[in-house]
């Protein structure tokens, strides 16, 4: 670097003025009350997604929390100085590219612009639609995207059922049927894969002496906006157009929905998560699962085992198996 120069700012004043006020705002509507709900990660990236993109929020969200663990003082001051301070990296700058570049018989989708044209959107409608700011979950329920209800589940607690509504539907049943159908997922998963079912995914197990089932808790929920993210990346697209596919498959819940959830489920869904409900969740669930499948299945393998999934059920089953 020469002389004189300095690393460019990460964010621009504008930017930075922006997402101190949200965070300074936030902490004077609750003033004398509990912050401590208000003080996470998720609740500060909340409000820093409404002015940058999902991945920076969370990287701010980070760096706020490690350099004032309590409020400070005068929050406005404090965090746009911090938020100031922060430099772009000189060092791994990579320019994103100028189209995708998809890896799999998948639709070519070149940037955003032909991704809103895709789904018969204008660019303002595709940012309504994909709720990057998770504003959604604070808006009156006749605006939000997604109808929610809950289903009691057998053994205690509910399962959380986020059916979109008709026009963001569309646009997952097209995500689904032009790209994610074309992804192939693990052997071993038989939930929601063409040519498979319940029966295929049951009967490898019929003729062993043991099987053991294992049911993975809140698993859509913990399908979390990255790991969606990770998958239309690893298909070959754009950053540009991952962000925006991954924020139209995932959602949050509204504060009111999850007041009425236990705290370690509610804090999961103010997460930006895979919906139960949406047509793209279960394809987006078995691609994310991938690498859990392969090391599974490698231990099945070598202990003589065999293994099958079905959505978040999980099933090992063998002759010598002592389930304790």
């Amino acid at each position: 670097m020469g002389a004189g120069l300095s690393r460019p700012r990460r964010f621009t004043a504008r930017e930075t003025a922006m997402m101190a006020g949200a965070v300074a705002q936030r902490l004077m509507r609750v003033r004398g009350s509990d912050l401590g709900p208000e003080w996470t990660r998720p609740e500060l990236s909340d409000l820093l997604m409404r002015v940058v993109s999902p991945a920076d929020a969370e990287e701010v969200a980070r760096a706020i929390l490690e350099a004032f663990p309590v409020p400070p003082a005068d929050p406005r001051e404090a965090i746009r100085e911090l938020i100031g301070a922060m430099r772009a990296d000189p060092y791994t700058f990579v320019a994103d590219p100028d189209v995708s570049s998809p890896v799999f018989g998948v639709r070519q989708i070149a940037d955003v612009e032909a991704l809103a044209a895709w789904q018969n959107m204008s660019l303002p409608e595709l940012d309504w639609f994909a709720a990057r700011g998770r504003r959604s979950k604070r808006l009156p329920e006749r605006l939000r995207h997604y109808r929610i209800w809950r289903i009691p589940k057998a053994h205690g607690g509910f399962r959380i059922i986020e059916a979109p509504k008709e026009r963001l539907a569309a646009a997952q049943r097209r995500i689904l049927d032009d790209v994610l159908v074309s992804v192939p997922p693990h052997p071993a998963a038989h939930g929601f894969v063409r040519g498979r079912s319940a029966v295929s995914f049951s009967g490898p197990h019929s003729l062993h002496d043991t099987v053991v089932r294992i049911d993975l808790k809140h698993c859509f929920e913990h399908a979390n906006y990255r790991r969606v993210k990770a998958v239309f990346t690893a298909i070959g697209y754009t950053p540009g157009v991952c962000e925006y596919l991954a924020a139209l498959c995932t959602t949050t819940c509204s504060i009111d929905d999850a007041a009425q959830l236990d705290s370690f489920h509610a804090a999961l869904l103010r997460e930006r998560h895979l919906p139960q409900g949406a047509p793209t969740s279960p394809a987006l669930l078995n691609l994310i699962l991938r690498r859990m499948d392969i090391r599974i299945a490698g231990f099945a393998e070598k202990n003589r085992l065999t293994y099958t999934r079905y959505g978040d059920d999980l099933a090992l089953s063998g002759d010598d198996i002592d389930p304790k």
